[in-house]
C-alpha cells in the first residue's frame, strides 16, 4: 500500500514538472518596450507643428512584426513617419519612428491626450520548443497643451568653416534647433580676421531656411575666398536670435598642400602655491594633423588684470596623434590670484587660447637651525626652573 502511494506521489510530481516545462516556453516571455514611455508637447499653437523621435525595442532575438493604432482625443492630430502598414524589429535592430502632432486651426486652448499602441503580430515559440502563439503590446501616452501665446526661441551651435585651397570657395556650416512654437528663419553673421586677429578681412550675413517648431536643421553655405591669401584665419560667428556666438579658425592652403591641425587641450599649474615658489606651467598640446609639427607655448601671467610676466616654453617636435606637455616656469613675488593664459604656436599657426588660475599665499616661515637651538635652550631653562621650584616646595614640606 505504501509503495503504491509513493508511485502515485512520484507520478504527480512528474506531471507537475512536465506542466512547468510546457507552460514556460520562451514564447511566453515575449515583451516589447517604447522609449520614451510618454511624450508631452507643451505650449503648442493651434495649426502648429511638433515632432519627437521614438524607439521600439524588444529583448527577443527573433524578427518581431507588428502594427500601430492611435486612440484618444488627438488621434486625428497624430501622424507617424514613416507610416508603415507593418513594422519589424528585434533585439539587435530596434525600430525608430517619428511622432508628429498637428493641431487643427480651430482647436481650443487646453490639455488633450491620446495614445499610440504598438501591438505585435502572433509569435510562435520557435523551433524545437512547445508553446502557444503569443502577442505583446505597449502604449505610448501623448499629451498636447494648446496655447495662444507665441514663443520664439532657438539654440544653435556647430558653426564652422572648413579649410580650403586657394581660389576655391569657403564652406560655412551651422546647426539650429527651434525650441519655440513658431516657425523661425534666424540669420547668421560672420566676420573673418587675419591670423593675429587684428585686421578684418570680410563680413558675411546669411538667412537660415524656415525651421519648424521642435525640429533641428543643419545648414551649409559656400562663398568666395577671393582676395584671401594663403594662411590662417579666424572667424567670429553669431546668430542673435538664438543668443549664439562662436570663434573658429580655418586655413587657406596652396593647391595640394597638407593643412596642419593642432589643439591646446589645457593649461595646467598648481592651484595653490606660496610666494617665492618656482611654479611649472604646462600646456597640453595635441597634434591632430597627419605630419609632425614644431610647437611651443606662449602666454602671459596677470595679477589684477596687469601683465606681470610673459612666459614661453622650449620648442618641441610633436608627431601626428601625439600629445605633449609644453612647460615654462613662473616665480610669483606677491600674494594674490594670478591668471595664466596663452596659446600654442605650431608650424607658424596659432591654437585657441586656454587659461588657468594660480592662487599665491604668503611664504611660510621656516624654522632655522639657530632658531631651533634657541627655542630648545629656552625650553630647557623653563623646565629647569619648574623642577627647582617643585624641589624647594617638597623640601619645605618635609
Amino acid at each position: 500500500m505504501q509503495s503504491k502511494n509513493l508511485i502515485s506521489k512520484y507520478l504527480w510530481h512528474s506531471f507537475v514538472l512536465i506542466g512547468i516545462i510546457l507552460f514556460s516556453s520562451p514564447s511566453s516571455a515575449l515583451s516589447i518596450g517604447v522609449t520614451p514611455a510618454n511624450i508631452d508637447f507643451n505650449d503648442m499653437l493651434r495649426g502648429g507643428y511638433a515632432e519627437k523621435n521614438v524607439r521600439i525595442s524588444t529583448s527577443d532575438a527573433r524578427n518581431i512584426t507588428g502594427h500601430i493604432s492611435k486612440f484618444g482625443d488627438i488621434a486625428d492630430w497624430l501622424r507617424i513617419e514613416p507610416d508603415p502598414e507593418s513594422l519589424s524589429f528585434s533585439s539587435s535592430a530596434p525600430y525608430t519612428m517619428k511622432v508628429v502632432v498637428e493641431p487643427p486651426v480651430d482647436a481650443a486652448n487646453g490639455v488633450y491626450t491620446g495614445e499610440i499602441r504598438i501591438l505585435t503580430d502572433s509569435a510562435g515559440a520557435g523551433e524545437g520548443t512547445v508553446g502557444s502563439q503569443v502577442r505583446a503590446s505597449v502604449s505610448l501616452e501623448v499629451t498636447v497643451r494648446i496655447t495662444d501665446v507665441e514663443l520664439k526661441a532657438c539654440s544653435a551651435g556647430a558653426a564652422s568653416l572648413d579649410d580650403t585651397e586657394i581660389g576655391l570657395p569657403l564652406s560655412l556650416e551651422w546647426l539650429v534647433r527651434n525650441t519655440g512654437n513658431v516657425r523661425i528663419a534666424p540669420r547668421i553673421t560672420i566676420d573673418i580676421w587675419d591670423k593675429d586677429k587684428q585686421s578684418l578681412i570680410a563680413s558675411r550675413e546669411y538667412e537660415s531656411a524656415e525651421i519648424l517648431p521642435t525640429t533641428e536643421q543643419g545648414f551649409n553655405r559656400k562663398f568666395s575666398s577671393e582676395g584671401m591669401a594663403v594662411g590662417q584665419y579666424w572667424a567670429n560667428m553669431a546668430i542673435q536670435d538664438c543668443d549664439y556666438s562662436g570663434l573658429t579658425t580655418f586655413d587657406i592652403v596652396e593647391k595640394g598642400v597638407i593643412s596642419d591641425k593642432g589643439e591646446i587641450l589645457a593649461v595646467e599649474a598648481a592651484s595653490y602655491v606660496y610666494s617665492g615658489d618656482i611654479v611649472p606651467v604646462t600646456a597640453k598640446f595635441m597634434n591632430r594633423g597627419i605630419r609632425a609639427v614644431t610647437a611651443k607655448f606662449k602666454g602671459d601671467i596677470r595679477l589684477d588684470n596687469k601683465i606681470v610676466q610673459l612666459i614661453e616654453s622650449e620648442v618641441v617636435l610633436v608627431e601626428p596623434g601625439e600629445t605633449v606637455g609644453l612647460t615654462s616656469f613662473f616665480t610669483p613675488e606677491k600674494t594674490g590670484k594670478y591668471s595664466v593664459s596663452g596659446h600654442v604656436v605650431y608650424n607658424n599657426k596659432l591654437t585657441f587660447e586656454k587659461s588657468t588660475i594660480i592662487n599665491v599665499n604668503p611664504k611660510q616661515k621656516t624654522l632655522t637651525i639657530g632658531t631651533a637651538l634657541l627655542v630648545a635652550l629656552y625650553l630647557a631653562i623653563i623646565i629647569t626652573i619648574i623642577f627647582l621650584i617643585r624641589k624647594i616646595r617638597n623640601a619645605r614640606k618635609k
